[in-house]
């Protein structure tokens, strides 16, 4: 995977002066989570996230785009569980709380990403179907966690690399465009992670989720958008 991203990197120049391709740039801000199936996951929430990189695409009909794309992609995550600790009193058969736990944890991953897509014409706008498949190049994680007992609080910090997390990751990505210019395009996509992000035998699956509205801007026009 690292081999064929550095490769394509290098090759889109030459592609795009061999093949008639049409290639630009693309920024996309959005909002990520790390989604959990299983009774044992926490709360998650959606955070800030993104992506940015380059693209390219050729017309392969009247009304069709094929494309691909190469992207730095950072996937963000916060996640917070409670607990209580109770104890049982034998004299008059009652559940006592003795203190409650909270934990606030931040991940941070960080992929290379490359999609590869079909689009649909109908005058400005374009629906897009595609799949992307990501390598994981850095995932780290910071956490605080709130402990009260007998009325007393005490709280600690923590952070560091997630070595559990397999490398690959995969799903379809989906979305819709709109030509703003002949050159620029606004875009809403979504990724839909499939692959488990840690270990198969867990209890619970950890699986990436991204939303984003972002800009891709054309630096060619061999294949710009038709409004017909």
């Amino acid at each position: 995977m690292k081999t064929a991203l550095i490769l394509l990197t290098f090759l889109m120049p030459v592609l795009v002066y061999t093949q008639n391709l049409n290639a630009g740039i693309s920024f996309n801000p959005g909002i990520s989570k790390l989604a959990w199936n299983g009774k044992s996951g926490p709360d998650t929430k959606w955070v800030f996230s993104g992506n940015v990189g380059m693209f390219l695409e050729k017309g392969i009909g009247g009304k069709s785009i094929l494309g691909i794309e190469l992207l730095y992609a950072v996937f963000e995550s916060k996640e917070t569980r409670n607990d209580k600790l109770y104890t049982f009193d034998p004299m008059t058969f009652e559940i006592i709380i003795l203190g409650s736990s909270t934990d606030v944890s931040h991940t941070h991953l960080t992929y290379a990403a490359l999609p590869v897509y079909i689009k649909y014409r109908f005058k400005k706008i374009q629906l897009k179907l595609g799949w992307q498949t990501m390598y994981l190049s850095k995932s780290t994680f910071d956490s605080q966690n709130k402990f009260t007992y007998n009325g007393v609080t005490n709280t600690s910090n923590s952070n560091g690399e997630i070595k559990s997390l397999n490398k690959l990751d995969y799903g379809p990505k989906a979305g819709f465009q709109y030509n703003l210019s002949e050159r620029a395009i606004l875009s809403l996509e979504y990724y839909h992670g499939v692959k488990r992000l840690g270990d198969a035998k867990a209890p619970f699956e950890r699986l990436n989720r991204q939303a984003t509205l972002g800009l891709q801007y054309s630096l060619t026009t061999t294949n710009s958008i038709s409004e017909k």
